[in-house]
Order: C-alpha cells, then sequence, then structure tokens
C-alpha cells in the first residue's frame, strides 16, 4: 500500500515534469562594462502633455478636453513624474490648471519635487492651490543639481474639481 502512494507520487511528478525539461531557463547575463547612458537633452521649453498614460493615483485622462482631471471628494495625486535629468541651473515650471466646484478656498497644491538614488527629497518648490472661475497658470521657480531627477506634481485634497492641462519646464539658467 505505502508503495503504491509512493509509485503514485512519483508517477505524478514525472508527468508534471514532462514538457517543463525543454524550457530555456533565462539567467541574467554578466554585467555590462562602460559609461551610464547619457541622460536625454531637453528642449526648452519642454511641455510635459497630458495623456492616458500620465502617472497618477486619483483622477482620470478625460480624452475630449485632453486634461487630467478630479472631481470633488477625490484626494490624492493627480498627476507625478516624469523624473526628468536635468542639467544643473535655474529652472521655472508653470502648471495650467483649472479648479472649479465646492466652497472651501484652498483645493491642492502643486509642487517639484527631486530624487537621488531613488530616494525622495523634499519638494524643492511648492504653493497651494486655489479655487478660481478662470484658468491658472501657476509658475514656480527651481534650482536643479546635479545627480538628481525631478518630478512635477499636483495633489488634490478633495475640496473641489480640479483638471491639469499641460506642464511646461523651462530652463532660466546655467550653473
Amino acid at each position: 500500500m505505502w508503495t503504491t502512494k509512493l509509485l503514485t507520487v512519483m508517477a505524478f511528478v514525472a508527468i508534471l515534469g514532462i514538457g517543463c525539461s525543454d524550457r530555456e531557463e533565462k539567467k541574467p547575463g554578466p554585467a555590462k562594462s562602460g559609461a551610464a547612458p547619457a541622460a536625454i537633452k531637453l528642449n526648452f521649453p519642454h511641455v510635459i502633455p497630458m495623456s492616458a498614460d500620465t502617472p497618477h493615483n486619483i483622477g482620470n485622462f478625460d480624452q475630449s478636453t485632453g486634461t487630467m482631471a478630479a472631481g470633488k471628494d477625490q484626494a490624492g495625486a493627480l498627476v507625478f513624474g516624469p523624473y526628468l535629468e536635468l542639467d544643473p541651473g535655474r529652472y521655472q515650471v508653470t502648471f495650467d490648471i483649472k479648479t472649479g466646484g465646492g466652497k472651501e478656498p484652498i483645493i491642492g497644491k502643486v509642487d517639484v519635487n527631486a530624487f537621488s538614488e531613488a530616494q525622495s527629497d523634499n519638494p524643492v518648490a511648492e504653493q497651494e492651490l486655489r479655487r478660481a472661475k478662470n484658468d491658472q497658470s501657476i509658475t514656480l521657480d527651481f534650482s536643479a543639481v546635479a545627480g538628481k531627477k525631478y518630478e512635477f506634481r499636483v495633489w488634490v485634497n478633495g475640496n473641489g474639481d480640479l483638471s491639469v492641462k499641460k506642464i511646461t519646464v523651462d530652463r532660466k539658467t546655467q550653473s
């Protein structure tokens, strides 16, 4: 009885293994030597358009308006990224947004965040977003340093509607 069970289990394992032994195992190859690829050179002003691929935690892409949009009672990151390597120097970033709905005056904030070695630093520039009747362009000045990547974020606190049309980064000076 015990032998029969053992043979049955061995036969079952053998059947499972059929067809698996001819699979090619994918192992990482040796590390390639040489310098890391150079950062992509950006032309300025550099426009970050909104699309269905725009990184976000809340809201969605509204194809009819070409905007990332969040409604009242949604709170979180409406836009973040794209983690750009910028040459050292002074920059400006402009967030083209539209706000509405709700009664509270502050509906979120925009900021520029720096990363070094996949570690988030504190925002290097930020400003609260206030509800307004007309479209707004919020401009922040910031300095970029070597070895960091930059993201441009739009945060919504749930106090109103907010949509982002585009984000534009412009270089002001070199270090």
